[in-house]
């Protein structure tokens, strides 16, 4: 989730009505305008999904040495899609629970290369708090938004919602079904931004260079070919033991 306030409303939107928020625009909007949409979703979908699948298969093929290409990668990324597909038809809380224990998983890994990363716990702070962005790193910003902001998420936020048994003729049982929606609309938006914070913080302990970071190529410019080769076996290695 990276919507707060509009997710608050879909969820309301399926909570009250009964309907997702794509059914609501398929009864409410021109057939014309249904396709926009559904296109614009589309669009919104392969942007946020497609960095998704290339890192996986770039970790893939770190994790092997080397031995799962890149391309073989993404089909394998692809192709784990339908395993969801697959849980969700064992009922919503079993994919909600699947989906639970990769998130904490993850968020184990990313906590414990924070901790051993010797992140400067004053310089992220203040980073945080005042946030400033240098002329060099103004693509990387506009990256990382575009990375986190995930509008098809409130289709699949009003979705979830209608999987609640929910007594609609009883407003005060709506009224709770709202309430607990929003805890854990909020709830899960403070653990990703754990997850963020950490994969942030992280990346730019273990790969920024404020020399390097003005120049063109960024990062890589003050390694050569051999280095960055070098440094990417390493990587695979470390991950193979």
């Amino acid at each position: 989730p990276r919507c707060s306030p509009q997710e608050e409303m879909v969820s309301r939107l399926g909570l009250v009505s009964g309907h997702d928020l794509a059914q609501t625009v398929r009864s409410e909007y021109p057939r014309w305008l249904n396709y926009v949409v559904y296109v614009m979703m589309e669009v919104a979908v392969i942007g946020a999904d497609i960095q998704e699948v290339v890192g996986s298969a770039i970790a893939l093929n770190l994790l092997t040495n080397g031995y799962v290409p890149v391309v073989a990668g993404c089909i394998i990324t692809a192709l784990d899609t339908f395993t969801f597909l697959a849980v969700q038809y064992l009922g919503v809380r079993y994919l909600e629970a699947f989906i639970c224990v990769l998130i904490g998983t993850m968020a184990v890994c990313f906590f414990i290369n924070w901790g051993q990363s010797n992140t400067d716990p004053v310089a992220l702070a203040t980073g945080w708090l005042l946030p400033t962005v240098p002329s060099y790193a103004l693509m990387q910003a506009v990256s990382a938004i575009g990375a986190v902001i995930m509008p098809h998420n409130l289709y699949l936020h009003s979705g979830l919602v209608l999987s609640r048994k929910i007594n609609r003729e009883c407003k005060h049982k709506v009224y709770d079904a709202i309430c607990y929606a929003r805890i854990e609309s909020a709830g899960a938006l403070l653990f990703a931004f754990f997850i963020n914070l950490a994969v942030v913080a992280v990346n730019s302990n273990k790969f920024y260079s404020s020399d390097c970071a003005v120049l063109e190529q960024g990062p890589f410019a003050c390694m050569s070919v051999e280095a960055f080769t070098e440094s990417k076996l390493e990587v695979g290695r470390d991950g193979m033991g």
